[in-house]
């Protein structure tokens, strides 16, 4: 649904938590070009991120118009099938834009749950032995604190799926391509994220109050850009429990770049090597946002009353 683009300004503070001191319709050091979005806690996020990726490019200092991104990778910088990718599974623009909440399949529409992945040929891009796929933000994903989100601040999913045995899961099925992040892209500048793996736990889950990981009866869509915690271990769990356990998240692999020595980065790379015998899926990438804190959502929502006053000449 559109709805009138309109601008607020901003003085950003704190860099390490995106917290903003104040939010006031008066010209500061930066104007932020907002809107249109359907969720206004979406629509919160997006105001930090934006805010904040001004100011860790900057210095700590806003001073540059930013326009709104939305948490999905936005381009394919290169892409390589390798030996033994999957046949039809080779458009690299399956990966971008939000994850999976159905299959896709016209013939008999399912839901996306951890035991019923995304399979469908423009919802996956396959990778394979010897094979990448680079993908580009157009925002820095900024690292997030260890107490915020678990530290996890980039998601990819893919199509591991979990196996139902006697009504609890028994394993995790997967199928591991490894990680690199850079904050440029060029060659020399790409860090290994060591011990994590695309298309690995946790599992795409569409929905978050299905009654079944089959019923396919689900309302209530699952929020893609928050973690699973890390600690969760869905084996010997039922379905309901394992709902309970991603509490609201779509699952995803969660990368903490922190480790990476990075403080932010824009590109990511999922490769695999040569001797792979099993090919890598890929079908997002996300960039996990905290939640604004009270204040901010105080101070952005005086904002938009005193625009909305503003204009009625109240």
């Amino acid at each position: 649904m559109a709805s009138e683009r309109f601008a607020i300004s901003c003085t950003a503070v704190g860099l390490r938590d995106r917290s903003f001191a104040s939010c006031v319709t008066a010209p500061l050091r930066s104007r932020l070009v907002v809107g249109p979005y359907t969720k206004f806690k979406n629509a919160l996020r997006r105001w930090l991120v934006c805010g904040v990726s001004v100011v860790g490019l900057t210095g700590g200092a806003v001073v540059a118009k930013a326009e709104v991104f939305d948490s999905w990778a936005d381009e394919v910088i290169a892409y390589t099938q390798g030996s033994n990718g999957l046949g039809g599974y080779a458009d690299p623009a399956a990966a971008l834009g939000e994850p999976s909440h159905d299959t896709g399949f016209a013939g008999a529409p399912e839901q996306v749950t951890s035991f019923n992945p995304a399979w469908m040929p423009d919802q996956l891009v396959s990778i394979g032995a010897g094979g990448e796929l680079v993908v580009r933000f157009d925002q820095p994903v900024l690292d997030n604190p260890l107490g915020v989100h678990f530290g996890i601040d980039l998601l990819i999913f893919g199509n591991a799926l979990l196996v139902d045995q006697g009504g609890v899961v028994s394993e995790v099925h997967h199928e591991r391509g490894r990680v690199q992040v850079s904050q440029t892209g060029e060659p020399g500048s790409w860090r290994e994220v060591v011990g994590v793996f695309a298309d690995d736990a946790f599992p795409t889950e569409g929905y978050t109050d299905a009654s079944d990981a089959f019923a396919f009866d689900g309302t209530a869509g699952s929020d893609f850009t928050v973690p699973v915690d890390p600690a969760f271990d869905p084996v010997d769990k039922t379905y309901q429990q394992v709902l309970a356990g991603y509490n609201g998240s779509g699952g995803g692999t969660g990368v903490d770049i922190s480790v990476t020595g990075l403080g932010w980065i824009q590109y990511v790379r999922v490769y695999q090597d040569a001797g792979d015998a099993h090919s890598t899926e890929v079908d997002a990438f996300a960039d996990v946002v905290p939640e604004p804190s009270g204040a901010v959502l105080l101070g952005l929502g005086a904002c938009a009353l005193l625009r909305w006053r503003g204009r009625r000449g109240v």
